[in-house]
């Protein structure tokens, strides 16, 4: 949901944000259905939907939008199907992308829904009824629904909550609605919800880990013994941080604040504290247990707790470049962790399906 909160910073600041959100797409696009960028009223973009091909046409767009009474419009780039006059079919990627472009005032007008939900890392939903031949007086309107019900709507939208009830929430993901009987198209979002990670360590080395991962808009989640170095991480990075006591049901209770599929990482260079940290992680059942060192450190650290290697546990953390820096490990750390976390999202998408 990290647009939602880029979207929380503009309005802070005063400066209209129009959203920009891929639709749909056919054939080979550089993002999918779903992704989402902001332009603020300065022409200042957040993210890219292209390899830069149309983030220009897409930023002149929102700024009509922005001068016009009009509150949404949908753009189209048909490089597969309606290829480029000149170009052919060599301009950008052999796809066809379908762009919603928004003004978010409905969205602004709503925030204390949105900062709630957001909050509670509850999934939220958005539509946009976006083609209704039956009711043109429709096209435009909007509703919010979370876990299954309706948080907020446009007036006149009953019948389309009531077609939108029968659809199953686990069925629900980014993309488009089709009713056959009145031949209504609704875009339907998922906000996605933040993807968490914990850091235990607060040495020069987690530094080049929190700046990648706050690149890809997770959600940090730093604690550690030494006061000092976490309040002052903390500080710099704008992240959570605790200072955790050097015992068992301290490291347990900040462990298990989070859900089990949480990646933790085991980073502090302290052996007794990397100790709590592992055991408490193993006992918590975590999914994705990095633990920095070479294996030999881990078998000392698994002696330690007297506890038996498991699957979860990674080690040597991160993906095998040969990585040498700082910077070479977090890039190998946060490699591993997306995969893991892709791994994840199918997975959960798999089992609300059955």
């Amino acid at each position: 949901m990290s647009v939602l909160k880029e979207m929380f910073e503009k309005w802070d600041a005063d400066l209209p944000v129009t959203l920009a959100t891929i639709i749909e797409t056919k054939g080979s696009t550089y993002r999918k259905t779903g992704a989402q960028i902001i332009i603020d009223s300065t022409g200042k973009r957040s993210g890219q939907l292209s390899g830069g091909c149309i983030e220009q046409d897409i930023e002149e767009n929102a700024k009509e939008l922005r001068e016009s009474i009009e509150n949404y419009k949908v753009l189209q780039y048909l490089n597969l199907t309606k290829p480029d006059e000149i170009w052919g079919f060599d301009k950008g990627c052999r796809g066809d992308m379908h762009i919603l472009l928004e003004k978010s005032n409905w969205l602004k007008q709503r925030r204390s829904i949105l900062e709630k939900n957001l909050m509670e890392n509850n999934t939220i939903f958005y539509f946009i009824v976006l083609s209704h031949p039956r009711n043109p007086d429709l096209n435009g309107k909007r509703l919010l629904t979370v876990n299954h019900l309706v948080e907020s709507y446009d007036e006149g939208l009953e019948s389309v909550i009531d077609w939108i009830g029968k659809v199953k929430e686990q069925d629900l993901q980014s993309g488009l609605l089709f009713d056959p009987i009145t031949q209504m198209t609704i875009y339907c979002h998922k906000f996605e919800k933040t993807s968490p990670l914990i850091i235990i360590g607060s040495g020069d080395d987690v530094l080049p880990v929190i700046e990648l991962s706050q690149k890809l808009k997770w959600e940090v989640h730093l604690g550690d013994f030494r006061e000092n170095n976490i309040r002052n991480i903390s500080n710099e990075y704008k992240i959570s941080s605790e200072n955790i006591g050097r015992n068992i049901d301290s490291m347990e209770n900040f462990i298990k604040k989070y859900p089990n599929t949480t990646p933790i990482i085991i980073m502090s260079h302290n052996l007794d504290f990397d100790a709590l940290a592992l055991k408490s992680a193993l006992l918590n059942n975590q999914e994705y247990i990095g633990v920095l060192g070479p294996r030999h450190r881990l078998n000392n650290l698994l002696a330690k707790i007297n506890m038996s290697y498991r699957p979860a546990i990674r080690n040597p953390i991160g993906v095998p470049i040969n990585a040498d820096t700082p910077e070479e490990i977090a890039i190998s750390i946060v490699g591993e962790i997306i995969a893991f976390n892709s791994k994840q999202k199918n997975k959960m998408i798999k089992v609300e399906k059955k």
